[in-house]
C-alpha cells in the first residue's frame, strides 16, 4: 500500500475520536486526506478549515454511506460505536468491495476493555488478567479465551472474520476507562467532545441520589487510561498498522491501559466531595438498590453481553502489544485518577440539578 493514503473516520466530534484526528494531523507519516463521517451540519465548516480534512453529514444508520465511504478510502478509523453490528456489517461491505478489486484496506476499529468484564457485581477483585500478549495460567489468559457471547465480542469478531477473508488488516483497540479533559485545538474549539462518560455517569448517580453510590461492594477492579495515553497508543497502532509491523486479526489486539483502579475508593472519592459541597450527608458510599440499577444501568443491558450489574464488573489488562511498540503511558499514578474522580464531582455537582 502507497504511503499516499485517504482515511476514513468516524467519531470525530467524540472524546476518542477528536483525540484520534489529532493524532492524525500531526502524524509524521499524515493521511493526504481525511473524511469524517458527522451528524451536525455546524460542524462541517469548522472541520473543512483544517487542510486535508473533509466533513460528510451523515449518521451510522446511513448504511449504503457507509459502505461508499469505507470502499473509497485505503484506511477506516472508526471509534464511535462498539456494539453496533448493522453499521459494522456495513463498512465491512465497502471493505470487501476494495477486496474485489484487488485494493487492500486497514482497519482500526475501537472496541473496549469492557470485552473482559466479569459478574462480579463487586462483591470481589477477580484474580484474572486478560493480555494481549503470551497467556500464563491461570491468572492471566489470552483475550481469544473469551466467550463468543462476551460485552463486544460479537462486533469484534465479525472484524476478525473479515480479516480473514483478506478483506482488510484489522487492528482492534481496547481503551479502559478513558479520563481526563481532552485538549488541542479540536477540543478548544468546541468540534469534539472533552469529556469522558464512564466516570462522570457514576458522578451524576450519585449526585441525583444524594449519595455516592456503587454496586455491591465496589470491591472490584477495572483498568484506567488518560485520554493524552490513549492518543499516544492509537498513533503507535496507526504506525504499526500502516507498515504492517504488528499482528493483526486474530492477534490483531491493542489493550490500552495504565494502571488498575477499585470502584470502592473511585467512589469514596466522589462521596468526599459530595460530603463536602452538601450535596451528600456522608462521605461513605453506599450499595444501589435494584431500583436505582435499573434506572441509571439498564442502557448497559440493550448490547449483546451486557447488563445493568455493568459498573461492578472486574476488567484488568496489561498492554504486552503496545508496549512492544514503544508506548510508555504518561498517566500511571492511580492517585492522579482519584483526582479526576474529586474533580468531575466538583466540575458536574457545580452545574446543579437536575444530573440525570
Amino acid at each position: 500500500m502507497s504511503n499516499a493514503k485517504t482515511v476514513f473516520l468516524t467519531g470525530v466530534t467524540g472524546y476518542v475520536g477528536g483525540t484520534y484526528l489529532q493524532q492524525l494531523l500531526n502524524s509524521p507519516n499524515p493521511p493526504s486526506q481525511i473524511t469524517c463521517l458527522v451528524r451536525s451540519p455546524e460542524k462541517v465548516k469548522p472541520l473543512d478549515a483544517i487542510p486535508t480534512v473533509k466533513a460528510v453529514v451523515g449518521d451510522h444508520a446511513e448504511y449504503d454511506l457507509l459502505t461508499e465511504l469505507a470502499e473509497t478510502h485505503d484506511i477506516t478509523i472508526e471509534s464511535a460505536e462498539s456494539d453496533n453490528q448493522k453499521m459494522m456489517d456495513a463498512l465491512l461491505r465497502g471493505m470487501e468491495k476494495r477486496h474485489e478489486k484487488g485494493l487492500e484496506t486497514i482497519f482500526i476499529h475501537t472496541s473496549g476493555t469492557g470485552e473482559l468484564a466479569d459478574d462480579a457485581r463487586g462483591e470481589y477483585a477477580s484474580e484474572v488478567t486478560y493480555t494481549d500478549g503470551e497467556a500464563r495460567p491461570p491468572h492471566v489468559l489470552h483475550i481469544n479465551s473469551l466467550p463468543d457471547t462476551a460485552f463486544h465480542r460479537k462486533v469484534d469478531l465479525s472484524i476478525i472474520e473479515a480479516d480473514k477473508k483478506g478483506w482488510c488488516r484489522s487492528y482492534i483497540i481496547f481503551p479502559g476507562t478513558i479520563w481526563g479533559k481532552g485538549t488541542g485545538s479540536l477540543f478548544g474549539s468546541g468540534i469534539s467532545n472533552p469529556y469522558s462518560k464512564q466516570i462522570p455517569m457514576a458522578v451524576q448517580a450519585s449526585l441525583d441520589r444524594g449519595r455516592a453510590g456503587m454496586i455491591g461492594k465496589g470491591l472490584n477492579y477495572w483498568v484506567h487510561v488518560h485520554i493524552d495515553d490513549v492518543g499516544s497508543h492509537f498513533a503507535l497502532v496507526y504506525d504499526a498498522a500502516l507498515f504492517d509491523k504488528g499482528p493483526h486479526g486474530e492477534l490483531g489486539y491493542y489493550l490500552c491501559s495504565a494502571g488498575e483502579y477499585q470502584l470502592l475508593r473511585a467512589t469514596i472519592a466522589i462521596g468526599e466531595v459530595m460530603q463536602k459541597h452538601g450535596w451528600s450527608k456522608v462521605a461513605e458510599p453506599d450499595s444501589f438498590a435494584e431500583a436505582e440499577l435499573d434506572k441509571y444501568f439498564s442502557g448497559f443491558a440493550k448490547s449483546p453481553g451486557g447488563h445493568k450489574y455493568y459498573p461492578g464488573t472486574n476488567s484488568r489488562a496489561e498492554s504486552a502489544q503496545a508496549k512492544k511498540l514503544g508506548w510508555k503511558p504518561e498517566h500511571e499514578d492511580v492517585d492522579e485518577f482519584y483526582q479526576y474522580c474529586r474533580d468531575e464531582t466538583e466540575r458536574i455537582g457545580a452545574k446543579g440539578a437536575p444530573f440525570w
